[in-house]
């Protein structure tokens, strides 16, 4: 994240990362990003996806907030 963060050619880009939703062993790298988030407001969205939500269509993308919680056939935001 770090390496893409400092790469000139995705100065203008955003980076998505999606982790599930509730697993405890994505917490060190939610933490990460939620930190990393602060550092470099508007680069990194941080989605959290349920069981449901891999096939959801994401009528709301792309996401003007930091963080989304997609599942169930529906997206909301704030997480």
């Amino acid at each position: 994240m770090r390496a893409w963060l400092a790469a000139p050619q995705f100065a203008e880009s955003r980076l998505v990362l999606v982790v599930p939703d509730g697993a405890l062993h994505t917490a060190p790298l939610v933490g990460l990003v939620r930190t990393a988030q602060t550092e470099q407001p508007g680069r990194l969205v941080l989605v959290h996806v349920d069981e449901s939500g891999a096939s959801c269509c994401p009528p709301c993308w792309p996401p003007a907030s930091p963080k989304w919680r997609y599942g169930t056939a529906r997206c909301s935001c704030p997480v």
